[in-house]
């Protein structure tokens, strides 16, 4: 929102409701007519910060969503990523004393550098 520039006029802070600590700050900016500056850079600074946390809100719903315990979360839905029936048992080898493997000659690639 964009507001004319002749329309504009001064604004007041109410000293008296501010904690001292804040009005000492402000005061001290007000005497280096450093005041304007410093509240534009303190508003758009918030601005970002909300941004910021917009964002992280939903890229921590999205990591949520993808999974939670095992699970698979959808519009508060949980469904079971792997039943029991489904699951499939591997053989664990413990001790590889040998290695055997190949090459097709399709993958070889001589390369012309």
């Amino acid at each position: 929102m964009k507001v004319n520039e002749e329309k504009r006029g001064r604004m007041v802070l109410n000293a008296k409701d501010m904690p001292d600590d804040v009005y000492e700050i402000l005061n001290k900016k007000a005497f280096k007519r450093a005041l304007t500056p410093y509240i534009v850079e303190i508003i758009r600074d918030n601005q970002k910060y909300k941004l910021i946390l917009e964002k992280l809100d939903d890229i921590e719903s999205k990591i949520d969503d993808i999974t939670l315990n095992g699970t698979i979360k959808k519009e508060n839905d949980i469904k079971v990523a792997a039943t029991d029936d489904n699951l499939a048992e591997g053989i664990i080898v413990e001790n590889i004393n040998e290695v055997i493997s190949e090459m097709d000659e399709s993958d070889i690639i001589d390369g012309d550098f």
